[in-house]
């Protein structure tokens, strides 16, 4: 073979050799490397003792797949019915959807529902999972979208009385479907009974709701979390509330004095047994008794400066712990006694825990700013 000829074939076979390095590298598993300073979704098939950051290769445009890796994720939900099936809420680009658990995701949802949203919350109908709610962000105004078809489109069910004020969160009962409840960030707790068509006023809470959680095992129980300015319990769908602070004997100012809770983040509630967990910076308490008395668990080995974010529980088995914070997840298979730590190569915050469904062993984190 002529030389010249040699030099054109090895340009050709180092070109094609170049290419498919970069394809393979770009889709392979990468454990808990990751890239530094990446967002988007991490997947563990082992209970969280190995992870994976999902991404997905940008194709040509016709595609439509999604680099889940460049986005930051405010919530994730996973189809009661098909755990393939999962939604991301995201900051700034609407929601997407993967069918594959992850393996690629593409855009959804079409109608009421701006490409450009901040979707903060998603709730799927436990019951009829066509169904889908959104607590979404855009023009200046928080708004609820509901899709009858599995989130291929979109329509308007509520929008806030004035700018700037955020849907920050958006619930399905599922006991009895038809009841939908959300949070606002001026401080409103609104329920509907008719499937989100119309709302009523369940209480003004007159500072902003950073979290509320309905008891799986018995959904008229809500614990309602204001941050530092106080959390609230009912056990009759809202009818009469609670301060769990004057429970204790205490106002809420006291009890944050006696546990040295600063912020409370996360608010979780174990499926099987009905416990309640608060986290609070870089303390945990529950307790057995709907909020009645606490107690601290000392054994979690974070410093004062770790800020926890999402506390969940595996639904077989309760002595199973998850705790995010930061890049990190902890966890405990003794219910709180002894824990693991993993830190994630992100610089990100975990802003969303899910375990799913179908299968324990799996689990999804999601990063946010």
């Amino acid at each position: 073979m002529k030389p010249a000829l040699i030099l054109i074939f090895l340009i050709i076979l180092f070109a094609l050799g170049f290419f498919i390095f970069r394809y393979v590298f770009s889709v392979m598993p990468i454990g808990d490397k990751g890239a530094a300073g990446a967002g988007g979704i991490f997947k563990s098939i082992d209970q969280g003792e190995n992870w994976t950051q999902l991404s997905t290769v940008k194709e040509k445009k016709e595609s439509g797949n999604v680099k889940i890796s460049d986005l930051n994720i405010y919530d994730l939900e996973i189809s009661p019915q098909d755990s393939q099936l999962i939604f991301a809420g995201t900051a700034g680009y609407g929601l997407v959807k993967s069918v594959n658990g992850g393996i690629s995701w593409k855009k959804s949802g079409k109608g009421a529902l701006a490409a450009n949203s901040d979707v903060v919350s998603v709730a799927i109908d436990p019951k009829n999972p066509q169904n889908i709610y959104l607590a979404t962000y855009s023009g200046d105004r928080g708004r609820v979208l509901k899709s009858a078809d599995m989130g291929e489109n979109f329509r308007e069910v509520f929008i806030t009385n004035k700018d700037k004020v955020m849907v920050s969160q958006v619930e399905v009962d599922n006991y009895d479907n038809s009841f939908v409840f959300v949070s606002t960030s001026d401080g409103l707790f609104l329920g509907s009974r008719d499937f989100g068509e119309s709302w009523q006023n369940v209480r003004d809470f007159e500072k902003s709701i950073e979290k509320f959680v309905l008891n799986p095992r018995d959904t008229r129980e809500i614990y309602v979390s204001l941050g530092k300015d106080g959390l609230f319990s009912t056990i009759n769908k809202g009818e009469t509330w609670s301060d769990v602070g004057e429970k204790l004997g205490e106002k809420m100012e006291e009890l944050y004095s006696r546990y040295s809770l600063g912020q409370i983040n996360e608010v979780a509630i174990d499926p099987q047994s009905s416990k309640v967990f608060i986290g609070a910076e870089s303390k945990i308490l529950f307790s057995t008794d709907k909020g009645e008395n606490f107690e601290e668990i000392k054994s979690f080995p974070a410093g004062a400066d770790f800020q926890l974010s999402v506390i969940s529980i595996d639904f077989f088995d309760p002595l199973k712990i998850y705790i995010g914070g930061g890049s990190q997840v902890y966890k405990s298979i003794d219910g709180g006694s002894q824990w693991k730590v993993k830190k994630l190569n992100s610089k990100r915050n975990i802003s969303v825990f899910k375990i799913d469904p179908a299968n324990p062993a799996i689990i999804y984190v999601g990063f946010g700013k």
